[in-house]
C-alpha cells in the first residue's frame, strides 16, 4: 500500500510527534463522535491510541529510567528535534501543542483502508481553525511550496483539498469539525469524495466484530495494532488489478490472487497491544485463526485429566522456568494430514521402528501423559576451556530439570525400563538404581553421571543428576520452590494457570550469575553495557494461551 511520499509523511510524522512527546491538557467535546467511528468498517490495518497524552506521559517516565547517560539523552534530543525541524514547531512543548489545536485527551486512529493506497488518520481536536491552518502550513513545508488548496463538497460534506501544484487531482483531503479532524490521503481519482463518505456513512470500523473480538483480547493498551485478512487480501488484489493493465502474467496474477484468498481465510483478525508504564513494559498479541483451525490448536495446548501444579516443583533458585501444555501425540497425528507424501513415509517409517522394536505406541504415550510439562534452567558453572569438550561438558555446565505430568504412572515406568533397554542396545552407558520404591536412571560418560530420569508421584523427571535430588525432595513438599520468588503478578497469574504456557526470566539472578561465573576479562569488559540494561529489569515474562477464540500471548518487562 504505497502512497505519494510528499502526503504520506506529514501524516506519519504528525502521528509520531504526538504519541512521542504530547503533554495533557483537558478534553474536550468529548461527547460528540470519536475518531474511530470515521475509519471504515473494512480496515486493513488499524492503529489505535486512546488516549495521546497517556502514552506521552508514559513514555516520557519510561525513557528517563533508561537515561543513563549522554548517549541516551543525545539521541533522544536527536529524535525529538528532527521531528521539530520536519513539523515547523516543538512537540516536546504543551503550549506549543495546544496551539496547534490538537486535543492530547483525546484518541487518535491511523488506517490503512481495504482499497489500495488510502490512509485515514483521524484525532480529536481543541481549536479546529489552528489545526486547520497548522495541516496547510505543514505540507506547504514540506512539498517546498508545491501545493495548492481548494474545496470540495459531495454528498454534502465540504472538504479540504491538497494538490499538487499544476494539477487538480487531490492528494489529500481534510474534514474537521465538532472537535474531530479526519484527514485521507491517496491516490483515488476523487478523494474528496472518498472522504466524504467516511464522513456520512453510520457505519466504522467499530462495526467489524473481527475488530472488536481482537480489541477486546487485548485489553487496555496505550497503542494498538489491528490486522485484517480480507483487509490486506483487498488491497492487494486492487493492486494486481493496477498490474494487470500493465502486462503482468496472468498465471503469477492468478496464484498471487489465490494467495491472497488464503490470508482472507486463515487471518481473521488479529492484534498487537502496548501497555508501558513506570514498571513495565508489555507487549500483549492475539491472533484469531478460522473456527476448525481454532479449535485444533486449541485441542493441542491442552493438557488431560487433572491439572498437576509441576511448577512448584521448580527450585527457588531457577535462572528460567517455564510450564506448558501440549499434546504431542495429537500434534503427529494433525501433521499427517499437512506434509508431503514423502515426508508422512519417513515419520510413519519411526513410528513403525519405535512399535516393533521396543513395544512404543503414540496411542500409548497419549494415554500416559497428561500433557503438562515443565522446565528450568539453573545458575551455570562457566568455564570457556571445558566447552571444548562436546556436549558432555556443556550439560555439567548448565544444570536443568524437565518435567512431564504422568496419568498411568505404572505404564510410565515400563516406558523408561523399554527405554533403558533401548540406549543400552544403542552401546550407550546407563546406571540404575533404586532409592526406596523409585528406581534412577542416569546416562554416563567418562565414568560421570550426565543424565539422570526416573517418575515420582505422577512426575515424570530428566534432568542432570544433582537437580534431580532435588526436584524429588520439592515433589515430597520439602523445599523452596520458584512460585515464592516470581516477583511480577503477570509471572505468578500464568504460572497459577491450569493449563497455557509461560517462561519466566530472573533477570536479577541471571545478572548476578553472569558476574560471578569466571569469565575472561575482555568478554566482561564487552558485556559492561549489558550489564548495565539487565540491571534495570527485575525479570521476563513469556506466556500464551489458546481457546477456541484464538491464540493470546504476552511478552512483559518488569523493571526495578
Amino acid at each position: 500500500m504505497r502512497l505519494n511520499t510528499g502526503i504520506r509523511l506529514p501524516l506519519l510524522l504528525l502521528l509520531g510527534g504526538l504519541v512521542a512527546s504530547l503533554a495533557a491538557p483537558a478534553c474536550s467535546g468529548c461527547g460528540e463522535r470519536q475518531p474511530m467511528e470515521f475509519i471504515p468498517e473494512n480496515s486493513a490495518i488499524v492503529v489505535q491510541i486512546p488516549s495521546i497524552a497517556r502514552l506521552a506521559t508514559q513514555s516520557n517516565a519510561l525513557i528517563k529510567r533508561f537515561d543513563d547517560g549522554m548517549l541516551t539523552r543525545a539521541l533522544i534530543d536527536r529524535g525529538r528535534q528532527r521531528l521539530a525541524d520536519e513539523l515547523g514547531m516543538d512537540l516536546t512543548k504543551p503550549e506549543t501543542v495546544k496551539k496547534r489545536g490538537v486535543d492530547p485527551n483525546g484518541e487518535a486512529v491511523i488506517a490503512f483502508a481495504a482499497q489500495e493506497g488510502v490512509i485515514t488518520f483521524a484525532v480529536r481536536t481543541t481549536d479546529d481553525a489552528a489545526f486547520d491552518k497548522f495541516l496547510r502550513e505543514s505540507l506547504k513545508k514540506l512539498a517546498r511550496g508545491a501545493v495548492t488548496f481548494g474545496d470540495s463538497t459531495a454528498d454534502g460534506v465540504k472538504v479540504t483539498l491538497a494538490m499538487k501544484q499544476g494539477t487538480k487531482q487531490a492528494r489529500a483531503a481534510w474534514w474537521i469539525d465538532k472537535k474531530v479532524a479526519v484527514i485521507c490521503a491517496g491516490k483515488t481519482a476523487d478523494l474528496g469524495k472518498e472522504l466524504a463518505q467516511r464522513i456520512k456513512s453510520k457505519r466504522s470500523i467499530k462495526d467489524n466484530p473481527a475488530f472488536a473480538n481482537v480489541l477486546a483480547k487485548l485489553g487496555a493498551a496505550e497503542l494498538s495494532m489491528y490486522l485484517d485478512g480480507k483487509g490486506i487480501a483487498q488491497a492487494s488484489d486492487a493492486k494486481l488489478d493496477r498490474m494487470k493493465k500493465l502486462g503482468a502474467s496472468e498465471v503469477w496474477l492468478k496464484r498471487k490472487r489465490e494467495n491472497n484468498q488464503k490470508l482472507a481465510n486463515y487471518l481473521r483478525g488479529a492484534g498487537l497491544g502496548l501497555i508501558v508504564d513506570k514498571e513495565r513494559i508489555t507487549l500483549r498479541g492475539f491472533y484469531a485463526p478460522p473456527a476448525a483451525t481454532a479449535k485444533i490448536v486449541a485441542k493441542l495446548f491442552a493438557g488431560a485429566g487433572s491439572a498437576t501444579d509441576l511448577a512448584k516443583f521448580i527450585g527457588g533458585d531457577a535462572l528460567v522456568a517455564g510450564k506448558t501444555a501440549f499434546n504431542l501425540p495429537r500434534f503427529f497425528a494433525e501433521l499427517r494430514h499437512v506434509i508431503d507424501a514423502r515426508a508422512k513415509q519417513r515419520m510413519e517409517r519411526g513410528f513403525q521402528f519405535l512399535e516393533q522394536q521396543h513395544g512404543i505406541t503414540l496411542d500409548s504415550i497419549e494415554a500416559m501423559l497428561g500433557h503438562r510439562y515443565a522446565g528450568a534452567l539453573y545458575a551455570p558453572k562457566i568455564d570457556l576451556e571445558r566447552l571444548r569438550g562436546g556436549t558432555g561438558q556443556i550439560i555439567e555446565m548448565l544444570p536443568f530439570v524437565g518435567m512431564a505430568q504422568v496419568r498411568d504412572e505404572t505404564a510410565a515406568k515400563k516406558l523408561l525400563l523399554k527405554a533403558e533397554r533401548a540406549l543400552v542396545l544403542a552401546q550407550h552407558k546407563i546406571n540404575s538404581e533404586r532409592r526406596g520404591d523409585l528406581t534412577i536412571y542416569t546416562y554416563e560418560r567418562g565414568g560421570r553421571g550426565l543424565l539422570s530420569w526416573t517418575v515420582s508421584k505422577g512426575v515424570a523427571v530428566i534432568s542432570t543428576p544433582a537437580r534431580l535430588t532435588e526436584t524429588l525432595k520439592l515433589i515430597d513438599d520439602a523445599g523452596d520452590n520458584v512460585l515464592s520468588h516470581l516477583q511480577s503478578k503477570r509471572a505468578k497469574r500464568a504460572f497459577a494457570a491450569k493449563d497455557g504456557s509461560a517462561i519466566n526470566v530472573n533477570v536479577q539472578a541471571v545478572t548476578k550469575a553472569l558476574k560471578q561465573s569466571d569469565l575472561p576479562m575482555e568478554l566482561r569488559l564487552m558485556l559492561t553495557r549489558a550489564f548495565s540494561a539487565l540491571e534495570t529489569m527485575r525479570d521476563l515474562t513469556v506466556s500464551f494461551a489458546a481457546d477456541e477464540s484464538g491464540v493470546v500471548g504476552e511478552f512483559a518487562i518488569l523493571l526495578k
